[in-house]
């Protein structure tokens, strides 16, 4: 399993951008389809073009999964969610957004392997708590995260969605 971002440090032929900017549109297009199909729709597919998401890929933001070489997921990095998590202070939290694995890689720990790495991140960078919402009535998806070592913070509002929103406590920041 590797998973490669588009981070500080990170070779260009490493990071989910450039040429791979159409393989992130084509993995969040498969999940939202398929998601659709199972009566679960959650994001619009034609909303992933490769010109939606040039700059939020080539910026790094998107952390990509492979398993034996082939592309098998992204998950989106933010450092704010005024969307999801208003309340939230600056510079505090990593937000997790846009899970999405191809439905081959379906069970083949891509998923555990992606939020794994964002937890890393976080620690990397001295945040106190990594962040996410999910649909509010996704059992598996929510017993997914709190196996991973989230708790559920609350369920709210938020615009036309109802969330279940969730956090892992990384400790106390370094200050530096």
């Amino acid at each position: 399993m590797d998973v490669r971002n588009g981070g500080a440090g990170e070779s260009p032929s490493n990071r989910p951008g450039g040429g791979q900017i159409g393989l992130v549109a084509e993995i969040l297009s498969e999940a939202a389809i398929w998601l659709a199909g199972a009566g679960k729709a959650m994001w619009d597919p034609a909303a992933f073009t490769p010109d939606a998401l040039e700059n939020d890929v080539g910026g790094g933001l998107f952390l990509l999964a492979r398993v034996d070489g082939e592309a098998a997921g992204v998950l989106r990095l933010q450092t704010e969610d005024p969307e999801f998590w208003p309340e939230a202070m600056d510079s505090e939290s990593l937000f997790l957004h846009k899970l999405a694995i191809r439905r081959k890689f379906s069970g083949s720990g891509a998923a555990d392997a992606l939020v794994q790495s964002a937890v890393s991140d976080a620690r990397g960078r001295g945040l106190r708590y990594v962040r996410l919402d999910c649909a509010d009535d996704r059992p598996k998806l929510a017993a997914f995260y709190e196996r991973l070592g989230f708790s559920l913070s609350d369920r709210v509002q938020a615009g036309r969605f109802s969330v279940a929103r969730y956090e892992m406590d990384l400790g106390a920041r370094d200050e530096d």
